[in-house]
């Protein structure tokens, strides 16, 4: 492959992704955000030893390729992940990897009528992720920002029986 676009770097690690990977031609855009695996549905501490997954990829693909949480700002700035994939293609399109121009990319956007204007925004955020990256840090600095989940095991039991009527209310 010349290029690899994976919104997941669990997924992108598959042997079936891996062996269509060349290091010295395939270039990866790779959202480096962490998703829930099933492994983390169950074990809310799971290690997902994100590190040697990006470590696995680096050798896999071309020095050019770029890791980059594309979630953060898609979440922060269009209120949905989902815009993570169109981020990414706007981010591929400004590195010059796609064999597209912008207007075609906006006019099968406009044709697909699913959410056109996040969608356009996305490519366009994903563009400026790629042409600077500080202009987008910028815009996402106003953005509330979450602390992570509390691990269990560092939770009283009154945190836990608080956190878990939380996720029944919501379920039911």
């Amino acid at each position: 492959a010349d290029l690899v676009m994976a919104a997941d770097e669990v997924v992108a690690v598959s042997k079936d992704m891996v062996t269509l990977c060349e290091s010295t031609r395939t270039v990866g855009i790779i959202n480096s955000h962490v998703i829930p695996t099933a492994d983390f549905i169950l074990n809310r501490d799971f290690n997902f030893q994100s590190r040697k997954l990006t470590s696995v990829l680096e050798t896999e693909l071309r020095q050019a390729s770029s890791f980059y949480d594309f979630t953060k700002p898609a979440e922060a700035l269009l209120g949905d992940s989902i815009a993570t994939n169109i981020m990414m293609l706007g981010y591929a399109y400004q590195k010059g990897l796609l064999p597209l121009s912008a207007k075609a990319i906006l006019q099968a956007i406009e044709v697909n009528g699913v959410a056109i204007k996040m969608n356009t925004q996305a490519f366009q955020l994903g563009r400026l992720a790629a042409a600077d990256p500080a202009r987008l840090a910028d815009m996402m600095k106003d953005q509330d920002e979450t602390a992570p989940p509390k691990a269990l095991d560092a939770m009283s039991l009154d945190e836990i029986i608080t956190h878990r009527m939380g996720h029944l209310t919501l379920y039911q």
